[in-house]
């Protein structure tokens, strides 16, 4: 992942998947997880902003987030209180639910 400040001003992080041999195409996982990120439309799922192909590797645009889920639950630093738990508990189940609405299994 990179971080990339766009022309704007918006902060996006960028995924790079590489392609491939020309004769190969492009990974079928690969496209299969933009299908699915481009249907995902949901406030408790990271948004694919936009993919595109540069230097012989596809790249796909997200929403930037400071940190992930794991990082907070791992940190010892960080003290999570029964709301905190409560709520990063409910975004990461109405983000589930909204994906097995769309028949897609995490």
């Amino acid at each position: 992942m990179y971080l990339f400040h766009g022309q704007t001003g918006q902060t996006v992080a960028i995924k790079k998947i590489r392609i491939g041999k020309q004769k190969e195409g492009v990974n079928f996982t690969a496209l299969r997880e933009i299908k699915l990120l481009k249907e995902l439309k949901d406030p408790n799922i990271i948004e694919l902003i936009d993919c595109f192909p540069h230097k012989g590797n596809l790249h796909l645009v997200f929403e930037f987030m400071e940190t992930d889920l794991e990082a907070v639950i791992r940190d010892r630093n960080i003290f999570l209180s029964p709301g905190d738990i409560k709520s990063y508990l409910q975004m990461t189940l109405k983000g589930l639910a909204h994906c097995h609405k769309k028949w897609v299994l995490h």
